[in-house]
């Protein structure tokens, strides 16, 4: 009998205000009475927390995070906070502090939100806080 090949563990899925980013499907132009839907798949996004934990980093592609912002599911205004699930953690509740281009200016990059803890706002006690490696970075 073979030895049973390594599995790749399931991607981690992300959300932010209960909707998830692989989930999140953007209109094409019109093509013969059909529309397109364009979606990326959990693995084309990322998480890491930045520091002592107290920022979380996203990495999201740009026409998810431009539906999610058209959409209203982040706000434009940077004071209200936004709930963030990643994987199987407790959902945090976080502000946006700035967004940027990834460094690498590939076709298929990234834009980088970093979240900041929404002030003022007790973590539910006794269950497991949010946590999750870069997988982007060892790719």
């Amino acid at each position: 009998m073979r030895p049973r090949a390594c599995e790749a563990p399931a991607p981690i899925r992300i959300a932010i205000n209960g909707r998830f980013l692989d989930e999140v499907h953007i209109a094409l132009p019109k093509y013969k009475n059909t529309v397109p839907l364009l979606s990326f798949p959990a693995p084309r996004h990322w998480a890491r927390l930045d520091g002592d934990a107290d920022r979380l980093v996203l990495g999201i592609q740009p026409p998810t995070l431009t539906q999610l912002y058209f959409d209203g599911v982040i706000p434009v205004d940077r004071a209200i906070p936004v709930t963030v699930q990643v994987g199987d953690a407790v959902p945090r509740r976080f502000v946006v502090e700035r967004l940027e281009a990834s460094d690498r200016y590939a076709v298929d990059d990234v834009m980088v939100l970093y979240l900041r803890p929404a002030a003022g706002l007790a973590e539910p006690a006794g269950r497991r806080q949010l946590s999750n490696e870069d997988d982007d970075a060892a790719a």
